[in-house]
């Protein structure tokens, strides 16, 4: 169980700078983030644009995070980091 997350998680992904939990999920006040991404000097931490459909998976293609999602919208398709 993780302090502030109310649902499921489903993945997590490690990459360089980051850990990154999805799933379908609320984080403190904010409803659906459904992927938030920890690091050390940070801790939990939302992205600034939230993808409203649950996250089944991360996949890491040329440096990039993809989340792929139960069903996709087109606000979904936003860029994480890279």
């Amino acid at each position: 169980m993780i302090s502030g997350i109310s649902g499921n998680i489903n993945t997590l992904e490690a990459t360089n700078d980051y850990l990154v939990l999805g799933g379908k999920f609320n984080y403190d006040t904010a409803l659906n983030v459904n992927a938030i991404k920890w690091n050390t000097t940070s801790s939990f931490e939302k992205f600034p644009n939230k993808i409203v459909n649950e996250v089944m998976d991360f996949e890491l293609y040329k440096d990039t995070l993809h989340a792929v999602c139960k069903t996709i919208i087109a606000s979904d398709t936003i860029q994480l980091f890279q």
